[in-house]
């Protein structure tokens, strides 16, 4: 989690009903953090290996999954951010070229113009 109150990490496909119950838990959780306060999170990432589950964005309430906003024939499959700073740059690792070549990742917001 950053200053922004965004946090990153890993998110499984499941049923609708398992993921709503799990963004409330989230959201509360998430809640009683102070604001601007930056926190580290250990996990195991042992079980996150499976083809199911892909990294993710929470920002304002809402789960992005990051591999929907990198380019579209992008060569990565991004399966788990470990940590985004307060700039909003994601690092983590997934698979590029395929599953055979696990590799690191950063991820730099793209600033637009208005």
């Amino acid at each position: 989690v950053n200053g922004l109150r965004q946090c990153v990490g890993v998110s499984s496909l499941e049923s609708e009903d398992r993921r709503k119950a799990s963004i409330k838990k989230f959201d509360r959780w998430l809640d009683s953090i102070p604001f601007g306060e930056s926190i580290s999170i250990a996990l195991d990432i042992s079980k996150f290996y499976r083809r199911d589950h892909f990294a993710f964005l929470w920002e304002e309430g809402e789960p992005i999954h990051l591999n929907t906003v990198i380019a579209r024939r992008s060569p990565w499959i991004l399966k788990e951010a470990i940590a985004i700073n307060d700039k909003g740059e994601i690092v983590g690792w997934g698979y590029k070229d395929g599953w055979k070549h696990e590799r690191a990742f950063l991820l730099r917001p793209v600033q637009t113009e208005d």
